[in-house]
């Protein structure tokens, strides 16, 4: 599996997180060793956290479960 990084930057539906959103995504990417950085919105309001994910160059495959045997 050949894995690269690339950089995504996650934002609720109002553009940004609130505190607690952003102190949870924060522990859920470091328990998972992921590189991240957290910034104040420009208008001081939100946090906005990026974070550094690994992606496959492989698309993902589709899920099977709701396929039958013979459309395969």
């Amino acid at each position: 599996l050949k894995t690269s990084i690339k950089t995504i930057t996650y934002l609720s539906d109002i553009g940004c997180l609130e505190i607690q959103g952003a102190s949870l995504l924060i522990q859920n990417y470091r328990r998972r060793g992921y590189q991240f950085q957290k910034g104040l919105s420009p208008d001081f309001r939100h946090w906005i956290i990026s974070v550094r994910l690994p992606y496959s160059e492989r698309p993902p495959r589709p899920s099977r479960t709701y396929q039958q045997r013979i459309w395969r």
